[in-house]
């Protein structure tokens, strides 16, 4: 599998008329990516979620980032990531001091939501995104032929080569995304469930690359495999939430409750967050293995995407439940890219969808980029 900073150049073809399946080229795909994303809607909703930070709106605009990052890794082309930097940037000038610690900035909740995510923001939302940033920043630290060329771009980005930009962004998550939720406490970082906790294992895992601090890799082994070091929780990991299906032996199983063995199983469209951390931590050579990733193929492959499924994702992950609401695959059809045959099943059976399309459409023609590539 090639490493996914290397940039490579294509030259960008209409794909205006193609059908996208398992054939659809790779400069076609990117093509189409462009389009889809030049659209007013596409540019809107990502200003729409900025002006909403006070409303989750940090954590709806991470699809959109992680599409221009996926299609910045293809292409080698900067405008990808300078989208995502002035995104990212726009939130730093925003950010405000907090209650339970001014020295920390964050983003507070409107006045609708609870006293304490008015007060202080909300950890999810923030870890939604930062996560995204903090693989960015480590694609960055791994290229620094790209840290010593001029960015080009006009304040408030800092400064006037991306190095400048990268220590400014990796600054700001250190301080008041990864010591400011460890300050408020513990239940900030292993959260209740499995989904929201992986945010925090991918953070810890990109950190710990980029600046080698074992606090980062602790965080890291503790969600993984070593266990929850105190709390409501303590002990539990994802490696001891993993369950075989028994219907599919081959494919994982787990509850989204640390401890659950079933009936609450982990619903799809979270499980995609999860895949998507796993994914990189195999990419990264974080202990998470082949084996683990032929046992997600397997689960989207023979329990909640069928081929008779058209572009429905199941509801759960033993297959039950019915129907996820459409258009929620998301980050899971990254898994594709390790059997070809489910890339092109993702790529005729749900990408080519005119209403998926339609629903954070650059995201989804990232993803069958991006396996189409690997």
């Amino acid at each position: 599998m090639r490493k996914l900073f290397i940039y490579i150049f294509l030259t960008s073809l209409s794909a205006a008329g193609q059908s996208i399946d398992g054939d659809t080229p790779v400069s076609a795909l990117i093509s189409y990516a462009t389009a889809k994303w030049s659209e007013s809607d596409e540019g809107q909703r990502t200003r729409d979620w900025i002006n909403t930070v006070d409303e989750q709106g940090m954590y709806y605009n991470y699809y959109n980032a992680d599409a221009c990052i996926t299609l910045w890794q293809i292409t080698g082309d900067l405008s990808w990531l300078n989208e995502v930097l002035m995104m990212t940037q726009e939130y730093i000038d925003i950010a405000a001091p907090i209650a339970f610690n001014s020295s920390y900035l964050g983003w507070r909740a409107a006045s609708s939501y609870n006293t304490d995510l008015h007060n202080n923001g909300s950890v999810l939302w923030e870890t939604y995104y930062w996560k995204l940033v903090a693989t960015y920043l480590r694609i960055m630290h791994q290229s620094p032929i790209l840290l010593a060329t001029p960015h080009g771009m006009s304040t408030p980005i800092p400064g006037s080569t991306y190095q400048d930009v990268y220590d400014s962004q990796l600054a700001f998550l250190e301080a008041h995304v990864w010591d400011k939720w460890h300050a408020k406490g513990s239940t900030s970082i292993y959260r209740a469930n499995t989904h929201m906790t992986v945010h925090w294992a991918r953070i810890g895992m990109e950190m710990h690359i980029i600046t080698g601090e074992s606090k980062y890799k602790e965080v890291f082994d503790n969600i993984s495999f070593a266990g929850h070091p105190s709390g409501s929780y303590q002990g539990e990991s994802l490696r001891g939430q993993i369950l075989n299906n028994p219907s599919v032996p081959s494919a994982y199983l787990w509850d989204q409750d640390w401890g659950g063995t079933g009936p609450g199983w982990q619903d799809t469209y979270h499980l995609s967050d999860t895949i998507s951390f796993l994914i990189l931590a195999y990419e990264n050579g974080y202990y998470w293995d082949m084996d683990d990733m032929l046992a997600l193929v397997s689960l989207y492959d023979d329990v909640i995407f069928l081929p008779g499924d058209g572009a429905n994702i199941r509801l759960y992950m033993d297959g039950s439940g019915g129907y996820d609401v459409a258009k929620r695959l998301r980050d899971g059809g990254k898994i594709g890219r390790f059997d070809p045959t489910l890339s092109a099943r993702i790529s005729s059976q749900y990408i080519s969808n005119a209403d998926v399309q339609s629903f954070y459409g650059t995201q989804h023609l990232s993803i069958a980029t991006l396996n189409k590539f690997l």
